[in-house]
C-alpha cells in the first residue's frame, strides 16, 4: 500500500481533526505507536486527541452563550431588527448572557 491507511492525516489542516474519521484515523496511530514501544510519542498523539475533544466542548459552550447574540446580528443586518432591538439583545448579553 502506498499511503492513505490513516486518511491522510499528515495532510489535515487542524479543524479536520475534529472530524469524527480523523480522530478515529489518530486512535489507529496512538495505537500502532505504542505497539511499537513509542509510548512518548504515543502520549502526544493521545494529547492531540484529548486538545480536539477539549476544544470542541469549549467552543460548543461558547457557541451556545453567542447563539442569541449572532441571531440578533444577523437579524439587524438583514433589517428584521431595528438598532433599539439589537441593543436590546446586546445588552441581555452582556448583563448575564455569557456563562462561562
Amino acid at each position: 500500500m502506498s499511503g492513505g491507511s490513516l486518511g491522510y492525516l499528515y495532510c489535515k489542516d487542524p479543524a479536520d481533526l475534529f472530524e469524527g474519521y480523523n480522530r478515529e484515523n489518530l486512535e489507529r496511530a496512538e495505537a500502532l505507536l505504542l505497539a511499537q514501544g513509542y509510548r512518548d510519542i504515543a502520549k502526544d498523539v493521545r494529547r492531540l486527541l484529548e486538545y480536539t475533544y477539549a476544544a470542541e466542548n469549549r467552543i460548543g459552550v461558547l457557541f451556545d452563550d453567542l447563539r442569541d447574540v449572532l441571531h440578533a446580528v444577523e437579524w439587524y443586518e438583514s433589517s428584521d431588527y431595528g438598532k433599539d432591538t439589537l441593543r436590546e439583545k446586546l445588552e441581555e448579553y452582556r448583563n448575564g448572557g455569557a456563562q462561562t
